[in-house]
């Protein structure tokens, strides 16, 4: 089921691409859309949380 939600998220993103409209301003409502069809209560945390942690070691 999230495999048809990702790709109708994506369908969205198409469309207003296609329509002209700005995918910049369009890339997040999409997502906010799957994310919120899939599990609502991550939405906060896919938003505010950080994607990527700095990770401090020595090479």
């Amino acid at each position: 089921m999230s495999v048809l939600i990702a790709l109708a998220a994506l369908g969205l993103l198409m469309l207003a691409a296609y329509r002209g409209y700005s995918v910049i301003l369009f890339a997040p409502i999409a997502a906010l859309g799957a994310v919120l069809l899939t599990e609502p209560s991550a939405v906060g945390p896919a938003f505010t949380g950080l994607f990527m942690e700095k990770k401090w070691s020595v090479l």
